[in-house]
């Protein structure tokens, strides 16, 4: 019976010291005790935010099956999943549409475009929305396509890493680590596109208005025309095509997405070779981010004519 006493009071104690050890812990050590949930909207904060955080984190990417994650729109079960997510990383730049009739907590919203906010470039689109009783306001939209300038996708980067820094302040040593392996790819990839700065391009067909970043921190000129992959040319862009062939010699077609062949075949007959410059903005089938403007690499040298 003495020793069945000794065994229970041993066991009490036991636990009442682990129970104490455990209520003696610092809110940042209960919070890193368990993986924060970090949520992006894109492809290229999804890729940043892995390279930085590695396994510290659960990263959802709810718009990874879709082909356009600018254009996506969450679900009521994905909205209040963000809502109690520890971080959600925006690109900005008016890139989430969807954020104009979805409430979530500033606290957790992350833009990762606003340190160069003055680097912006309008994008020509007058966007129209409301906020509860406030009523309907219209604001000019900006070109949301940033990281596009690899400058622009390394502050970016930068930014995930101080917000994940900061949930995460006993790792980042680790981090810091991991994000200037980061830096030296995308700092690698923007100086090797610089070298065509100042180099005679060819004006190329935009077939979407996604490019401007790309276009002015690479100085490739160009004229846009609205094409859909999947559809065929209209009248319209077929009289805008031709004009543009007779008066600038528009020799490459560059879009976000491969077109059908019925689609490259009519720009063939016109005299224009499609090219696919990826903008990396939705999940790629085989690769990475940097494998994707590799790519885009031997692209800019194919028009380049090297």
């Amino acid at each position: 019976m003495k020793n069945a006493l000794l065994i229970l009071m041993v066991l009490f104690l036991s636990g009442a010291c682990r129970e104490k050890a455990e209520n003696t812990q610092t809110p940042s050590e209960l919070q890193e005790a368990r993986k924060p949930v970090v949520y992006t909207s894109n492809y290229p904060l999804y890729y940043f935010t892995g390279r930085v955080a590695g396994s510290l984190v659960d990263i959802e990417f709810p718009a990874m099956a879709s082909d356009s994650p600018a254009q996506w729109t969450p679900t009521a079960e994905v909205i209040t999943a963000m809502q109690s997510a520890d971080l959600v990383f925006l690109n900005g730049a008016t890139y989430e549409t969807w954020l104009m009739n979805v409430s979530l907590p500033d606290s957790i919203l992350v833009d990762t475009s606003l340190g160069f906010a003055t680097r912006l470039l309008p994008s020509g689109q007058t966007f129209t929305h409301s906020h509860g009783e406030e009523g309907a306001h219209s604001h000019e939209g900006v070109a949301t396509h940033t990281w596009m300038d690899l400058s622009m996708a390394m502050a970016q980067a930068g930014v995930i890493k101080q917000a994940l820094s900061e949930k995460l302040p006993g790792h980042r040593e680790q981090l810091e680590s991991n994000y200037r392996e980061l830096m030296a790819d995308l700092g690698d990839l923007d100086k090797r596109f610089k070298e065509f700065q100042g180099r005679d391009f060819p004006d190329v067909l935009y077939t979407q208005p996604i490019y401007p970043y790309f276009q002015k921190a690479y100085g490739l000129s160009g004229s846009v025309v609205l094409l859909k992959p999947d559809e065929a040319l209209t009248p319209k862009a077929l009289h805008d095509i031709k004009h543009l062939k007779a008066d600038k010699g528009i020799a490459y077609a560059l879009w976000p997405q491969a077109p059908s062949k019925e689609t490259e075949g009519a720009l063939e007959a016109l005299g224009l070779t499609s090219l696919l410059l990826n903008p990396a903005e939705a999940t790629p089938g085989e690769g990475d981010f940097l494998t994707i403007w590799e790519r885009n690499f031997a692209v800019l040298s194919t028009i380049s004519g090297e």
